[in-house]
């Protein structure tokens, strides 16, 4: 069952959804045997994708930030296969809690181990790989838990985890909720001044506001995050 702190991380999931209104090369140039490609949409600027949970099709939010997976409703964690596009599988032991209808479930982080992601902001796709290789073309920003990636604001330091589910900048710790503008860098990438928000979350987020302007891999095998800063962006 949902811990108190998981249960309140996902319910600030939930209210954050509901309150929203350079060249690279793309690693499914031939599609390999152990992957699949899914198409996604940003609905509020939130990734979701569809996939077939208990023989029916469901809309998902994809939440790389969000520990366990989440599906609509109540009832004990099961072991519960989740199919794309009739070709991959995984399988997740989601929680049950009432999503107040903003989808039918949540992929978090735990629907990925032994997987890699990559998520393609230009083209809407999602690629699955199951058996990712170790990549040399890109410069790899490693994890423990949730994946992180370095951030800077006004030269303040920190690890961001990559939120698929925020459709903000970046959320930043603080005692009040505010919006507020800085020097803002990720990685090695500096992006100027950037709006983003002060909320009294547990630890700094990166969303999608700037996530979209990268090609991001994650590799929750090896524990490793790769960017390729998209041209133009």
């Amino acid at each position: 069952m949902l811990s108190k702190e998981s249960r309140a991380a996902t319910r600030a999931l939930i209210v954050l959804i509901l309150l929203s209104g350079c060249s690279y090369r793309p690693p499914w140039q031939n599609e390999r045997r152990n992957e699949v490609n899914v198409a996604f949409s940003l609905e509020k600027n939130v990734v979701m994708i569809s996939a077939a949970i208990e023989g029916k099709q469901r809309h998902l939010i994809v939440a790389t930030g969000t520990p366990r997976s989440v599906l609509n409703g109540a009832g004990r964690p099961t072991a519960t296969p989740v199919t794309f596009g009739g070709k991959t599988s995984i399988t997740v032991t989601p929680d049950r809690l009432n999503l107040a209808g903003i989808a039918d479930g949540i992929l978090g982080a735990d629907a990925w181990e032994g997987t890699a992601l990559t998520l393609d902001y230009d083209k809407k796709l999602l690629t699955i790989d199951l058996h990712q290789q170790a990549r040399s073309d890109a410069r790899p920003f490693p994890f423990h838990e949730l994946p992180t990636l370095p951030i800077t604001v006004d030269g303040q330091s920190y690890d961001a985890v990559i939120d698929t589910s925020s459709p903000d900048t970046l959320l930043i710790p603080w005692r009040v909720k505010k919006r507020a503008e800085g020097i803002v860098t990720v990685g090695s990438d500096s992006w100027g001044r950037v709006d983003y928000q002060l909320a009294k979350v547990s630890a700094p987020r990166i969303g999608n506001r700037l996530l979209s302007k990268y090609l991001v891999t994650i590799d929750y095998r090896t524990r490793q995050t790769y960017l390729w800063k998209v041209a133009g962006r």
